[in-house]
Order: C-alpha cells, then sequence, then structure tokens
C-alpha cells in the first residue's frame, strides 16, 4: 500500500482493487447436487455423521410408521368400522411427515453446496455457519440464538479489499411471541475508520400515501440526525449522520456515489460503522435463501464492486476533524455510533391496542352489572 505524507502526516493511501472486479462464474450456482456430493458435504459441516444418520433414521422410522398404520388401518376397519382405522390414519400421517422432512433437509443442504461451489469457481473462500458473528451493524446485536449462514468471503491484503456475503438470522422474544428474523447481507472493509451511518430505504418501508410510517430496520434512529441531500437522493433514502458530521457525510456521499446507491441499491439499506460499508435485505417470512439465484448474486456483487469500492476511494483520505491528528485512524466519540430513538407509528399501534384492551375490559364490566 502506498502512503502519501506531507510535513511527516499521512495525507492519502493508494485505494485498493476490488475484490470482485473480474468476470464472475456463476455456473455453480444452478449445477445439479448429487447425492454423493451432498452427503460428503454434510459429513464435512456437521463434522461427522450425525445428520446422515438422521435423515436416514427418518427415512426408515417414516416407511415403518406407513406400513404399520396401514396394517392398523386395514385390522382397525376390519373389526371396528371407520372408528378403528383412524389410529392407523394417525400413523401414517407421522410417518408421512417423518418422510417429508428428508427432502426439505436436503434442499436446505442442496443450496449451501450450490454456494459452496459457487465461492470455491471464483478463488472465494466460503465458511457455513458462524455463531455471533464479529459484525457491529444494527441488524446484528439484536435478539438471541444469532448466527451467520452460506458466507462468502475474501480476506484482502495490501492490494486487495476484503468483502463478505452471507445471511444472517436472530430470534426476539419468547415462547409463542418468538419471532425468527432472517436477512441477507454484504460487505467491504474500508481502509479508515468512518462516522457512523445509515441509509434506510425508502422503498422497503411500511408508507401511506407516499409517506413513511416505520422503518425497514430493527431498530429506530433520532430524526436530528436526518441529513438531506441535494438531488432526488431523499425520494430513495433517508440518510442518518451524527449531529456533528453532516460535513463529513456530504464529503463521503458525492453525487457520484449518490447515482451509484440510486441506480444499483435502492431497494437495499446501507449503512457504513466503523471501518465496513454494509448494505442489507431483510427477507420476510424466512424465505428461502436468494443467494443461489444468479440474478441476485450479481446484484450484490455488483453493488460491492461499483458503490462499496466508490465509497472506499471516497474515504481513503478521509480524517476526522474531532481527532485533531490526520495520521491518527480514528472517529471521535461524538461519531462513532448514531443514537436511538422511538418510532411514533409503533407507539402509536401499541396505545391503540392498549386502548381497545381497555375499552373490553370495561364494557365486560359493565355487561356483567
Amino acid at each position: 500500500m502506498l502512503l502519501v505524507y506531507r510535513n511527516g502526516i499521512i495525507i492519502c493511501m493508494k485505494v485498493k482493487k476490488s475484490p470482485v472486479g473480474k468476470q464472475i462464474n456463476y455456473g455453480g450456482l444452478t449445477a445439479q447436487v448429487d447425492r454423493t456430493t451432498l452427503r460428503q458435504f454434510i459429513e464435512h459441516v456437521d463434522q461427522g455423521k450425525s445428520l446422515n444418520i438422521l435423515r436416514a433414521v427418518m427415512k426408515i422410522a417414516g416407511v415403518a410408521f406407513m406400513l404399520w398404520g396401514s396394517i392398523g388401518m386395514v385390522a382397525g376397519a376390519v373389526s371396528s368400522g371407520a372408528s378403528g382405522a383412524v389410529g392407523g390414519g394417525m400413523l401414517i400421517i407421522l410417518g408421512g411427515a417423518m418422510v417429508a422432512v428428508v427432502p426439505l433437509i436436503e434442499r436446505t443442504y442442496s443450496a449451501s453446496v450450490r454456494i459452496s461451489r459457487f465461492a470455491a469457481e471464483n478463488g472465494w473462500l466460503y465458511q457455513h455457519k458462524v455463531a455471533n458473528p464479529s459484525h457491529h451493524g444494527v441488524i446484528f446485536g439484536n435478539g438471541h440464538s444469532r448466527f451467520a449462514s452460506d458466507i462468502v468471503y475474501l480476506t484482502g491484503d495490501e492490494d486487495t479489499a476484503s468483502f463478505e456475503i452471507g445471511n444472517y438470522q436472530y430470534t426476539t422474544g419468547s415462547g409463542k411471541h418468538q419471532q425468527t428474523h432472517h436477512w441477507t447481507y454484504c460487505c467491504v472493509e474500508m481502509d479508515r475508520q468512518l462516522p457512523h451511518m445509515v441509509l434506510d430505504a425508502r422503498a422497503n418501508n411500511a408508507s401511506l400515501f407516499g409517506k413513511n410510517l416505520m422503518t425497514n430496520l430493527p431498530v429506530s434512529l433520532r430524526k436530528n440526525q436526518v441529513l438531506s441531500l441535494e438531488g432526488d437522493f431523499d425520494k430513495y433514502f433517508t440518510l442518518y449522520a451524527p449531529e456533528q458530521y453532516k460535513r463529513d457525510a456530504l464529503y463521503l456521499f458525492t453525487p457520484d456515489l449518490m447515482a451509484l446507491l440510486i441506480d444499483n441499491a435502492r431497494s437495499f439499506d446501507a449503512e457504513v460503522v466503523d471501518n465496513r460499508f454494509y448494505i442489507y435485505m431483510h427477507r420476510r417470512g424466512g424465505r428461502q435463501t436468494s443467494m443461489t439465484q444468479p440474478q441476485f448474486m450479481y446484484q450484490l456483487l455488483s453493488v460491492i464492486h461499483l458503490v462499496g469500492m466508490k465509497l472506499h476511494r471516497q474515504s481513503d483520505c478521509y480524517a476526522d476533524d474531532f481527532v485533531g491528528d490526520r495520521s491518527v485512524d480514528r472517529v471521535a466519540e461524538g461519531g462513532r455510533r448514531l443514537k436511538y430513538g422511538a418510532s411514533w407509528f409503533a407507539i402509536a399501534i401499541v396505545a391503540v391496542y392498549i386502548l381497545f384492551q381497555v375499552g373490553v375490559f370495561i364494557l365486560d364490566i359493565v355487561g356483567g352489572r
């Protein structure tokens, strides 16, 4: 890496190459996965044969239950009529459910095989699952049972930037109120520490008559941190930046970078935190990963190559004036994290619900007199 000095102080650094700037081979995402490859992959990521044994047991037990149920159904019908066949029918349903689980397991792991093969064919690395990944973005510190999966990444060097793409999930609540949240993310590592900034895409927010009601992100940010940018950018994103770092945000989010975001990432939320640039996509309802779809992966890799590396170039000379020393790669305390706030829309929903419950309670009391 080339460092440029002036009077003994680092002024700028030579920008790194994009980790995805070459021709990408997407064949691994769509090629068929044979059973031998699937079995070997499961044994590898499962650190043994327990999952393969479970698949075999589920198949055998499921078929046994269906045979047992069929015999019981016939015998019961002969001896007791329709009522006697119920028990056998329940066993058949149970056995069918056990057999049906196996293809679901295989389908999930087949997707992982394709993603791992895609990574290998392009010279990248793959990791099947990581519990509590070491990321600091707004989606990563929530709930419990947190883990990332199907991670495609490259650890960069002095000439090439690092990047990562993966799926991520966490769980909030417990019991009948438990909910699992699914995301796909990608990130590019910068060479400099940057102020905390969030780009909330308007396209994926809850809205009414064009008015944003509630963010798609799992956190709400204080409105006094909103920074309006020029042109049509505010139609697509809401930019949050620490109050004393508005000028720094304008330095990073130049008109050409804003145009790249609108053209390539308008449906994604984005975040700059510490020395990383993140892109997020919320997968509602736990839908199957889109990472096996070449078009979706092309879109993510384009964001990394065009938007992520543009920000990398923009930030390569960045220094926080509040630190007072341009040779120090650090952001002052006031710029490291945005301040969280409350969602007025969510508060209004809770208030309406409470009023409704109070009304029902009063009506019950009056009706009981």
